[in-house]
């Protein structure tokens, strides 16, 4: 746990350290108080912390249960395009998986463990084309049918009736995952890049509504361990903290081209 900043010294030297529009974010959120924004930002530095903790279970709930029931229907070498078509860019991300380890030790649960969530998330989007390179089957890589239907509507039984939804439901997750993972504020929402609504409004989900869908995932993809990852509760109460609140409702007043999720 971080301790919170105590005085104006130690704002300062936060504030030196930090980009000069990071910190000015922060800033304009807390009336240009420099004590307030260094403290916000720690706020969201423990933030940042106590959610990646918790993507930790999603991200190797979902690998875990992709690669079991999509080996079961097309053999443990699945991820190489030669029993099914899989796109371009789900073969090269398994590639660069492959390149990490040494050829005497190479097995398809060591490939498997260097795969990043973004790869599984990929696999519940419909799917693009396979140029068959590398022995793989080429052609159009129809993930309704040849992954969601034949293997990957089990996982998702009972939280998610269609490929779509699973699909968006694990890219919000994706997206949050993302946004820790490099350091981004989180106070402020979670932009969800790429997406825009018909009126061409961007889209950002508030931090609890993330959670929600963070424990959602989680505890459907391991339901043994829902009531442990319930009570971790550092987050929740990160979040009750009146400044991260305060910090949201200056984001949403701000961001007027947004819709919130």
């Amino acid at each position: 746990m971080l301790e919170q900043i105590r005085n104006t010294a130690d704002a300062m030297a936060l504030k030196d350290a930090l980009a000069r529009p990071r910190f000015q974010t922060y800033q304009s959120a807390t009336s240009g108080s420099v004590l307030d924004a260094a403290r916000l930002y720690i706020l969201d530095a423990e933030l940042r912390g106590a959610f990646l903790e918790l993507v930790h279970f999603a991200e190797v709930a979902l690998r875990e249960a992709c690669n079991r029931v999509i080996a079961g229907t097309y053999g443990p070498w699945w991820f190489n395009g030669k029993r099914v078509v899989l796109d371009d860019r789900t073969r090269r991300q398994f590639r660069e998986a492959e390149s990490k380890i040494s050829p005497g030790s190479k097995t398809p649960d060591r490939v498997v463990a260097q795969v990043s969530f973004g790869a599984w998330s990929d696999l519940l989007e419909a799917g693009g084309t396979s140029d068959g390179s590398h022995g793989a089957l080429s052609g159009t890589a129809d993930y309704e049918v040849a992954l969601w239907d034949a293997a990957l509507v089990k996982i998702f039984d009972g939280l998610s009736t269609t490929r779509a939804d699973a699909a968006a439901l694990t890219r919000r997750v994706r997206r949050l995952r993302n946004r820790v993972a490099h350091h981004e504020p989180i106070v402020f929402g979670i932009h969800q890049n790429g997406e825009r609504d018909p009126d061409r409004k961007f889209r950002r989900q508030a931090p609890l509504d993330a959670l929600t869908d963070l424990r959602r995932l989680t505890g459907h993809l391991q339901p043994r361990l829902a009531g442990y990852l319930n009570r971790c509760e550092h987050v929740d109460e990160l979040l009750a903290d009146p400044r991260a609140a305060e910090a949201l409702l200056f984001a949403k007043a701000r961001r007027t081209d947004t819709r919130w999720l």
